[in-house]
């Protein structure tokens, strides 16, 4: 897993590359924590998904941890460039309602 981050215009943006499982889930919290920790300001955060080849269910259940606690913030959460296995994932775990899904980042930047 190849975890890319920036900031553009008060949103943060994870560019993720792989496999997003049970191993990856903890240090992509870990670099979310640490980047809402040191920027003040940020108004959205974006998980750009269009490189991840596999997720599994930690993988989701790290979105929704995510989209819950950037809601009580008050933080917009959305995702894009979700393939269609990934995009299988959700709707067979009932939530796929829950996120604001982009088909690609040039649709949300």
């Amino acid at each position: 897993m190849n975890i890319q981050t920036e900031i553009q215009n008060n949103m943060l943006i994870f560019t993720l590359n792989g496999e997003v499982d049970m191993y990856q889930t903890a240090e992509i919290r870990n670099q979310l924590d640490e980047l809402l920790s040191t920027n003040s300001g940020i108004e959205h955060i974006l998980f750009d998904c269009t490189a991840v080849k596999y997720m599994d269910s930690s993988g989701v259940g790290l979105f929704v941890t995510v989209r819950n606690r950037m809601k009580k913030q008050g933080i917009r959460f959305s995702l894009c460039g979700l393939r269609d296995q990934v995009k299988k994932l959700f709707e067979l775990s009932a939530i796929s309602s829950l996120f604001t899904v982009f088909p690609k980042r040039s649709d949300v930047v």
